[in-house]
């Protein structure tokens, strides 16, 4: 197991990226890690595709369809934060927002510990696993609202 505050850990932890409250999001959901008192709240901007009646898709923002089409899933086009916490849920938090921007939904719900690993540059004991994919988890629930 490596040091898990690697400098570029603690780097992210001391100057997160896409913090703060955003104005009319599309999407926001709130989580606790009840085991270390870690909070999250994220916000989320996303453009849904939609598929017409006739099953061919179109970028569409905003609500239900008049038509009858159906959403597909969405595109992130922006994300904010508000997070406290340990240096591993903001940095968790931080390098998250940035790879998540641009990325479609259905990618999204894909990702996993190994991919938050990946972002933070180590490998997360079971005990702080939690800490770690609190942002995820609570994108993921953002986005199924």
């Amino acid at each position: 197991m490596t040091d898990l505050y690697q400098p570029k850990v603690l780097q992210e932890y001391r100057n997160p990226r896409n913090t703060g409250v955003m104005k009319s999001p599309t999407h926001q959901a709130r989580a606790l890690n009840s085991s270390c008192g870690d909070e999250i709240t994220v916000y989320l901007k996303t453009k849904n595709s939609k598929l017409s009646p006739y099953g061919r898709s179109s970028s569409r923002s905003g609500s239900e369809d008049p038509s009858g089409s159906r959403t597909t899933g969405g595109k992130i086009l922006d994300i904010k934060y508000e997070a406290r916490g340990c240096a591993l849920t903001i940095a968790s938090a931080s390098f998250l927002s940035e790879k998540i921007k641009g990325k479609k939904t259905q990618e999204i719900n894909k990702l996993d510990l190994k991919d938050v690993e990946k972002l933070l540059g180590t490998k997360i004991a079971p005990a702080r696993q939690p800490c770690v994919l609190l942002p995820l988890d609570t994108v993921k629930k953002a986005i199924k609202k």
